[in-house]
């Protein structure tokens, strides 16, 4: 029984990642620092958490959105995609969609983008 509980805790700590002072939860391309006393928000970008199968790749986000932020959230996927294009010279975005928790309307598990050879 302890075993379980024991098994229980760390899966509930792997699939949800580690609350800490960022505004994303799990595996994610984005990190997001928290504004110091009247500052902005400031963000990373780091590519090495995406899947690339074919034509489409599936970028980690995790992001919860709120609406006390200081982001932009619209230039932040853009920055996203400007990355990945950067990062893959040789692919052409054909089309992308954000997808959304099915349990909270503010929170943005992914983004998939299909591209194609340019």
């Amino acid at each position: 029984m302890k075993r379980l509980v024991v098994t229980m805790a760390i899966l509930t700590f792997a699939v949800t990642g580690c609350l800490d002072e960022s505004k994303t939860y799990g595996p994610s391309v984005l990190k997001i620092k928290q504004a110091e006393s009247g500052g902005r928000e400031t963000y990373s970008i780091n590519l090495s958490h995406i899947i690339t199968k074919g034509n489409h790749s599936f970028i980690p986000l995790s992001l919860r959105i709120y609406e006390d932020s200081s982001l932009n959230y619209a230039d932040v996927i853009f920055d996203i995609l400007t990355e990945f294009e950067k990062e893959h010279p040789r692919l052409e975005i054909a089309s992308w969609r954000l997808e959304r928790s099915a349990n909270h309307t503010n929170y943005f598990i992914c983004l998939w983008v299909d591209h194609k050879p340019k």
